[in-house]
């Protein structure tokens, strides 16, 4: 959560340049689409996905922990899996 005000910022500054893809591993829906309303991450430039905490993708890019920042190029190619946090 602490993150999420530096991922706005990030988003505001590379706006038609970077599309940012948030993908929870909630098990609850609820609680994902709160946090998506409260902090207003539905806006241009961002794609939100919530898929479960065994989900195909967590093992696939062996996500430990979350918050997890991971580059991948438009073609799909994984560029970077330990990215630093927004807040670095």
């Amino acid at each position: 959560i602490n993150e999420l005000e530096y991922f706005k910022r990030l988003n505001r500054a590379f706006k038609n340049q970077i599309t940012f893809v948030l993908i929870s591993l909630d098990d609850n829906h609820e609680r994902w689409q709160q946090i998506v309303n409260r902090y207003t991450l539905f806006s241009d430039g961002i794609i939100n996905y919530r898929v479960d905490n065994a989900s195909a993708i967590k093992k696939q890019y062996q996500i430990k922990e979350t918050p997890a920042f991971i580059t991948i190029s438009k073609d799909g190619n994984l560029i970077n899996q330990t990215n630093r946090a927004p807040s670095d």
